[in-house]
């Protein structure tokens, strides 16, 4: 499979932290490499009135006018750094900031994948903890890369496919190994098993052999870790192997 033909649209949410700009960056590298574009998105709440008090709106909620206009600054600025980088690129200001919001942007502008930052000093243990991490890993229909903070490139020689590995899974992961392919790294699959969410072994090996079978040769090692919390499995399996980027298949 070639990732071509696989992303050709790359969003990159941000929250203009040190994390999502080391994401924004990793992004653009990998949108270079993909000839992908890129789509910045800002989300924030906002009184609704802002909206509908076109010519009053400085007046009357003169700090949120001055933050709209920082983050459109911002953004200008992301836009522009991946332009140095002959990497297409553009972005937009979204006044609601729910979880749908990100399906439907994903859906109207036809994306492929998403490249995020981990957030926090805690990286991937924030995860899938109260975060708008997790209610973009919940509600995307389509394959989201976390970068992992101070990761300096997303060309990485290890990548991690997290996932149950049941059918819907197999499609988000055709597209993480078209990234490999193109990044030339190797893929870990990766099954987390906790106590509340128990599989026996045979049945997820079982499952883990389709996916193997499909991309034997760009896959590492599939794995299964027994750990307490999901997201601790995940953290502590990416500092094992040094992990650059981990996929995570939203079903």
């Amino acid at each position: 499979m070639e990732l071509i033909n696989a992303m050709k649209k790359i969003l990159t949410p941000t929250d203009f932290s040190s994390c999502a700009l080391c994401a924004s960056e990793n992004a653009i590298a990998l949108a270079k490499v993909a000839n992908a574009q890129i789509h910045f998105l800002h989300l924030f709440s906002i009184p609704a009135n802002w909206l509908y008090q076109e010519g009053y709106q400085d007046k009357m909620y003169s700090d949120v006018s001055e933050k709209v206009a920082l983050a459109n600054k911002k953004l200008g600025q992301l836009v522009a750094l991946a332009q140095k980088q002959n990497v297409e690129a553009t972005f937009q200001v979204d006044f609601n900031d729910d979880k749908k919001t990100i399906s439907r942007y994903i859906k109207n502008h036809n994306i492929d994948i998403i490249v995020m930052g981990s957030h926090g000093a805690d990286g991937m243990k924030e995860l899938l903890v109260g975060t708008n991490v997790q209610k973009v890993i919940r509600s995307a229909s389509v394959p989201v890369l976390i970068v992992k903070e101070n990761s300096a490139s997303v060309v990485v020689p290890e990548i991690v496919f997290v996932s149950d590995f049941e059918a819907e899974a197999m499609k988000p992961f055709q597209k993480v190994i078209g990234i490999a392919k193109l990044l030339k790294a190797r893929v870990h699959l990766l099954y987390i098993n906790t106590p509340t969410f128990f599989n026996d072994n045979m049945r997820i090996e079982n499952s883990m052999e389709t996916f193997v079978a499909l991309a034997s040769e760009r896959v590492a090692k599939a794995s299964i870790y027994s750990d307490i919390l999901f997201e601790d499995g995940i953290q502590h399996y990416c500092d094992k192997y040094d992990i650059g980027l981990v996929a995570i298949a939203t079903t």
